[in-house]
Order: structure tokens, then sequence, then C-alpha cells
């Protein structure tokens, strides 16, 4: 509005929209694309991939707080899933072991795991049995009734006298049954062994 020349005017005119634009371009790579990441940090966590982290995440700043808190939420993640597939790992080991025939039925009556003695229990392999219905496997009978009880059977794979306990769990939320059968005579056996060395 002065009394100045029209170089400085058009110098100022070119200037000032050069430096908001600056301003605008550095705002958006200092908010803008740190939120971009986060939103895909989020993403990844959802969908299980904790091997991801975000860069920069210095502390000092707002953004770079939240980053180094994304950062360290899929570290402990990652080490609680570690920590699951281990626990898993040792579970399925010590079910394989064990002599007696474990059955595990979810809400809908389908086998959702079973040990090497329950399989051959059944003549049968574990992964032949896993998603057949509990009357597939002629257990139907065995999910209702007295939780614990006794009984004189024949199955595939074996028969006798056994013993039938069933509990319930719950995983992601919803009951199972677990069923268990033990052979009489094996556990008559032993003790008699124990009440002979005494």
């Amino acid at each position: 509005t002065g009394d100045t020349g029209i170089e400085l005017r058009w110098t100022l005119t070119l200037l000032i929209p050069c430096v908001w634009i600056g301003a605008a371009i550095n705002a958006y790579t200092r908010t803008v694309r740190p939120l971009q990441l986060l939103v895909n940090l989020l993403g990844a966590l959802r969908e299980g991939d904790y091997s991801l982290r975000g860069a920069g995440a210095r502390g000092g700043n707002l953004l770079g707080d939240v980053m180094a808190e994304v950062n360290e939420l899929g570290a402990t993640l990652h080490r609680q899933r570690l920590s699951a597939v281990e626990a898993t790992a040792l579970l399925s080991n010590v079910l394989g072991e064990i002599d007696v025939a474990i059955f595990a039925f979810d809400p809908d009556d389908r086998l959702r795991l079973v040990n090497r003695a329950g399989a051959a229990l059944l003549g049968s392999t574990p992964n032949e049995l896993i998603d057949c219905t509990a009357n597939d496997v002629g257990f139907a009978e065995f999910l209702t009734g007295p939780a614990t009880r006794t009984l004189d059977r024949d199955f595939p794979g074996a028969r006798g006298r056994w013993e039938l306990r069933r509990s319930v769990f719950r995983q992601d939320g919803r009951p199972h049954r677990l069923v268990v059968f033990g052979d009489v005579r094996r556990r008559l056996s032993v003790e008699e062994k124990q009440a002979c060395w005494r």
C-alpha cells in the first residue's frame, strides 16, 4: 500500500506464496506422515505383524512419544505371542506323552484337541480326528451325564474298564468340554505295585 517499487511488490508476491507452500510441506512432513506411519503400524499390530517399528520415535514431542509407545506395544505383543507359542508347544509335548486319553470338544461338539493316547484309543491319528463331531467319534453320550464315572467300553483301539472324567474350560470366551479316559486296570496295577513295595 505504500510507495514501493514494482520489483519489491513482485518479489513479495512470489516470496509469500513460496514461504507459505514451504511451511505447508514442512507441516505435512512433521504431522501427516508420522500419523500415516502410526496408522500403518497399528494396522500391522492388528494383523499380528509385530516386526514393524516406527522410525523417528524420539521423545520430546507428542508424535515421537506416541510412536515410542506404539513401538513398545509391538515389542510387548511380540514377547507375549512368543511366550504363548512356547507354552502351547510345551503343552502339546506334555499331552503327547501322557498315557491317558484326552479329548477337548468345542461348544458345537467338534473335537478340537486329542492327544496320541486318545487317537490310539479310537484307532486313528490326531489329524484324522480333529474337527470331527462327538457323534462321528461315538462320544456324544460322554458329553452329558455324570462328570465322573466308571464304565466298561470297547473302543476301536482298546477295550476294558475306563474311568471317565469330564470338566469345562473356556477358550476365546466360549465353554469347551475336556473328556479324559483313564484305564482303570492300569491304575490298579500301579497301585498294587506301590502296595507291594511298602
